[in-house]
């Protein structure tokens, strides 16, 4: 990119403050030409725990649709809801501007219903159970294919990294996911887009399946949605 060019810009959704410094080391690590732009609201996360899971709160869905309209007046060119739970109000925002609306891990679901069936998932609320359900359930009728959800939550976990207590949650995460692979699944996918933070645990693990998980593959593919309206 040319020194003298203003950097294109990509515009992140946050609902919890723990993945900004994820997207914005991802990003620099993997698409460092690019400028992040960051929305941080925590009321939609208050907003979501509040609503029986699977239920998209209608003031989320007018909140992602109000941030979307500001990052592309911003000059993003895209936008990238990093929260897992948000992926109705990710569409509803697509509605009402020109430029991609995506959710962070879409690549990752859609690499792990392609290539695999009996899908093993990993939750720390239940919360994120309808919502990872029902896009990996999409993806496969889109793809023709039937496959098989097998979840595991531990709210406890989820405890833990509210309480920031990393060490605690990140073993908890691992003892869960090898506990995962024992049922005979064909790949782990981590159902919340936070878990990834836990890579540093996780990788220095022996694993007989793939793991799917927000890593540099869905940053370059933010890259190439870009790249698309340039």
């Amino acid at each position: 990119m040319d020194a003298m060019k203003a950097r294109a810009k990509a515009g992140f959704l946050h609902t919890t403050p723990a993945t900004i410094d994820m997207v914005e080391n991802g990003m620099r690590a993997h698409v460092p030409d690019v400028e992040c732009v960051h929305l941080y609201d925590s009321r939609i996360r208050a907003s979501n725990f509040r609503a029986p899971p699977g239920e998209m709160p209608r003031e989320n869905m007018v909140r992602y649709l109000h941030y979307a309209h500001e990052l592309e007046h911003e000059g993003c060119l895209v936008i990238v809801s990093c929260c897992s739970l948000m992926a109705r109000a990710t569409a509803f925002a697509q509605q009402a501007v020109s430029i991609p609306c995506v959710q962070l891990d879409e690549i990752m679901l859609e690499k792990a219903v392609k290539e695999h069936t009996r899908i093993g998932i990993i939750c720390t609320t239940e919360h994120t159970v309808p919502c990872v359900q029902e896009r990996l359930e999409q993806k496969a009728s889109m793809m023709g294919k039937r496959i098989e959800l097998i979840f595991s939550v531990n709210t406890t976990a989820f405890r833990y990294f509210q309480e920031g207590k990393k060490e605690a949650h990140d073993s908890l995460l691992v003892e869960e996911m090898h506990a995962m692979e024992k049922n005979n699944v064909d790949c782990i996918v981590l159902g919340q887009i936070p878990l990834a933070l836990a890579e540093p645990a996780f990788r220095s693990e022996k694993w007989k399946v793939p793991l799917y998980y927000v890593n540099g593959e869905a940053f370059r593919h933010v890259a190439q949605l870009m790249d698309g309206k340039q």
